[in-house]
């Protein structure tokens, strides 16, 4: 008989979180268990800002092992001076801290780490996964520590140089020398962007040969109804996410929605900005599980925005590729063109340029155009196929030629 190969899967995201990296996660680890694999996770509790999905944890895992994270937004109940002088004080701190530290605050957690917080000490694999970055880091200490691993495996979304969202004052070079020692000592590492992993082997030619492209899995449990458009006087465009304005732009698409006939937005997520309600414009906060769910139900088109600039690919756009509903990709003029072509050669998204919002409304009142072929995306952003491609240490190929290959 042979015996069943073992997994400890390391994310320092915790595990009930219903974050977009969570969710690609979920894909990951539903498909390796039906592929026979036994897999423990190395997790971080939650804190008091995180939105809970409890159902990743049914009959997944054989053990959860737990890291006790540090609380940068501690709740603070009493009233007055004192109280407000210490919660200003937190932000400062906080606040200084993000702008040195190159890593977020479970890296407290992940330094700390030892052998003794797994009780096995050997697997044939340990896959850990950003985001948060962090959780290499964790991999990297438990494997200097002793525990014993046949292949490490590390799963990239934003590479630490070149990402966008890291504010820190910490000079480039130092941060490539940085994330150099991080991956180094992996077996295999994946980017889930060509145009990354394209930058990645550049810059690190000494590693080139562990480096590969490995698209993120669709989400095959989101709502997948037939639509009828036709009956509809409104269509609800849906933008569900975080919209931090040095990261992408939602302004065109809020603006684009002044006066617009026959149309809805709803935009919730987290933000630096203050957007407020309007007559067909539904702002919200980040939301629970269940809301977003609730949204997804009613939404007719999905909306993703691709990063002010960079080489990454928002998760939502795999996240609902697998559906029926179209998805309206809105990016820059300075988008690289790689990256259009890329998604282009999905046939599956409306790729449109921030100045041409207002042509695609036209274009979408005809009924005709609402037609979703996802035939290419199922086929090829599989979980089954990525995970077996991940475990097998293979590669996806990317022309502009011919799109995207795998055997």
């Amino acid at each position: 008989m042979i015996k069943p190969r073992t997994i400890l899967f390391i994310t320092l995201d915790p595990i009930e979180s219903g974050s977009s990296a969570m969710t690609v996660n979920r894909n990951l680890i539903n498909s390796l268990v039906k592929k026979g694999y036994i897999i423990d996770a190395l997790t971080i509790n939650t804190v008091n800002d995180v939105q809970l999905n409890n159902s990743i944890l049914t009959n997944k895992f054989r053990h959860v092992f737990r890291l006790q994270p540090i609380n940068l937004n501690p709740s603070i109940g009493k009233t007055g001076f004192k109280s407000f002088v210490k919660k200003e004080l937190i932000k400062i701190v906080k606040k200084v801290y993000q702008s040195i530290s190159v890593f977020n605050y479970t890296v407290f957690a992940a330094k700390r780490i030892k052998l003794e917080s797994v009780n096995n000490n050997s697997y044939d694999y340990v896959i850990s996964v950003s985001d948060p970055k962090t959780s290499h880091i964790a991999a990297k200490k438990l494997i200097s520590s002793g525990l014993s691993v046949k292949k490490w495996i590390q799963i990239w979304g934003d590479p630490l140089s070149i990402d966008i969202s890291n504010k820190v004052i910490t000079p480039r070079l130092v941060l490539k020398r940085i994330e150099y020692n991080l991956i180094k000592n992996a077996d295999q590492i994946v980017y889930v962007s060509p145009s990354t992993s394209k930058y990645m082997k550049k810059n690190f030619a000494k590693i080139a040969e562990k480096i590969s492209f490995i698209p993120l899995p669709l989400d095959l449990d989101v709502n997948n109804d037939k639509l009828e458009y036709y009956k509809k006087d409104t269509i609800q465009f849906s933008y569900l996410g975080s919209y931090h304005s040095s990261i992408r732009n939602i302004k065109p698409l809020y603006d684009s929605f002044d006066n617009l006939m026959n149309a809805k937005l709803v935009i919730a997520g987290h933000s630096n900005l203050t957007l407020s309600s309007t007559a067909n414009i539904d702002v919200m906060p980040n939301q629970s599980l269940s809301k977003l769910r609730e949204i997804e139900d009613k939404t007719d088109v999905y909306v993703a925005i691709l990063n002010n600039s960079g080489t990454q690919i928002p998760g939502k756009l795999y996240y609902y590729a697998g559906t029926n509903k179209p998805i309206m990709v809105l990016y820059p003029k300075n988008t690289d063109p790689f990256i259009i072509n890329y998604l282009d050669h999905f046939k599956r998204f409306w790729l449109v340029r921030f100045d041409e919002i207002d042509n695609f409304y036209v274009q979408f009142r005809d009924v005709k155009s609402l037609y979703v072929d996802n035939s290419i995306v199922i086929k090829v952003l599989s979980p089954d196929v990525i995970t077996s491609y991940i475990m097998e240490g293979k590669s996806y190929n990317y022309n502009e030629e011919e799109g995207i290959k795998y055997e």
